[in-house]
Parts: C-alpha cells; structure tokens; sequence
C-alpha cells in the first residue's frame, strides 16, 4: 500500500502525541506518588514525647530582661524548669509582642502538645497578621524554652526528644562583621579569625562597600596562607556589587522629571 506524505505526517504526530501523553501520565503520577509521600512523612510528629507519661502543664512563662540581653524561663505546675537565650538583637524591639502575645497562649497548656501549639499559636488572635522577624523571634524563644523544659522532665536530650542524634559536628560559616576595610587588611583579619577557630579557610569579597573593584595585590592571597588548609580565595559577591543611582530630581510616575 502507497503511503501519502499526509498519511506519513499524520502517523507520525500521532504517534508522537501518544508518546506524551504516555510520559506525562507517568509523570503526573510520578508526582502523585512523590506528594502522597510527602504528606506521609510530614504527618509524622518531630517531637518525641511518648517517655513522658504524665501532662506537664505551664504555670507560667516569663522574659527576664539584664539590659540588652534576654532569658526566658518557664516554670510547669510540678516546679520543673526551662529556660533560653532569645534573639536579643530583634527581641530588644519585639518583646511586647512576645509578653502580650507568645506567653500568655502557652500558660495552662501542656508542653507534649508543643508541636500542634506552634500552629494554634500562628492562627491564634490574628497572630499570622504578625509574620516575619517581629513574631517569630518570640515564638522561637518559648519554643526553646518548652524544649528545655522538656528534656529536664524526661531526662533527655533536646536532639533524642527530636528524633536522635545524627552527628556531632557540623560545618559552620562565619562572618569578619567587617565593613570599609581593604582586601589586604580584611585577609589579615580573617588569618586571626581562622586561628582562633580552626577554620578551614576563608574567603575575602572582590567589592567593598564603596562599589568599587577592590581586588587583592597580586600575591596577598598567597602571603596570606597559611589561613587554614584551604587558604584564602577571592570571590564576586552579587550581593555588594550594585551601586546606588543618585537622585537628582523629583519623581514622578516612575519617570524622572
């Protein structure tokens, strides 16, 4: 039988056709199945309180102030105890919101059921109007403290309250704070930090604050080692190279005038 350029064409798309549509129903129940998983996992408590066999209820829940710094400390109807270091360089300016909202919610609750309260407390008298720093500073200071609080009672650590332990040491980056300096300078100051440390290394920006390139002098990097088995490099930084457009007249409408 004689095949037409028509037909030809016209098996070919459907053929193809049928192929997609074959891959993207194995897709989408590829992802079904992903979701479906998911969901089971997140189902699953964090917190593991099964050991902890009576309810411990919270009599109260206070924020102890010593200038700018900051404890909380909570206290159960049994006379246990827990206490944390909030976020004193935010806490310093959300504490009304910690005092008059995030405290009183926990009081007469019991501390097992902390994991479902996070979420009562999000939805609790409009407190998700409060989203960002200013409300999760707080919450994350009673958190810590109800943690606390909990592993005294049962005599555990907070990571076997949270699933066990999985490792004992974890990578850590750490910023020089440094602003203005020059390349050569910030590369001594990072030598200094990275002793102290032990650091691994240490990485120096290639822009600086005034947005100009502010490169390292040809060698410095190398007079600079050794700053830990991985030395010194240099890197662009996306986030310090854009400079400030100078306005010089008013704005009006998005043009300027």
């Amino acid at each position: 039988m004689k095949t037409t350029r028509r037909a030809f064409f016209g098996t070919g798309l459907g053929a193809g056709i049928s192929i997609a549509t074959a891959r993207r129903a194995i897709s989408e129940e590829d992802q079904g199945s992903l979701s479906r998983r998911l969901d089971k996992v997140a189902a699953v408590p964090v917190l593991r309180v099964e050991g902890i066999a009576r309810p411990v209820k919270i009599a109260s829940m206070e924020l102890l102030r010593n200038g700018r710094n900051f404890l909380v400390r909570v206290r159960s109807t049994d006379g246990a105890e827990g206490i944390s270091v909030p976020n004193a360089m935010h806490m310093v300016h959300t504490y009304p919101i910690f005092l008059n909202r995030v405290a009183p919610f926990f009081v007469g609750k019991d501390a097992r059921q902390l994991e479902p309260s996070l979420w009562e407390l999000y939805r609790h008298d409009d407190n998700y109007k409060y989203q960002g720093l200013a409300f999760w500073v707080c919450v994350a200071g009673a958190e810590f403290a109800l943690l606390d609080l909990l592993g005294k009672v049962s005599g555990k650590s907070i990571g076997d309250l949270l699933g066990g332990v999985k490792r004992r040491e974890v990578a850590v980056y750490r910023a020089s704070g440094n602003r203005g300096n020059t390349p050569e300078a910030e590369v001594a100051y990072l030598k200094k930090i990275v002793a102290e440390s032990g650091g691994e290394g240490a990485e120096v920006p290639a822009r600086g604050p005034d947005e100009q390139e502010r490169r390292l002098a040809p060698g410095a990097d190398r007079e600079a080692d050794p700053a830990g088995p991985r030395g010194v490099r240099q890197r662009d930084d996306a986030l310090r190279g854009f400079e400030t457009v100078p306005t010089t007249s008013r704005t009006r409408s998005g043009s300027a005038g």
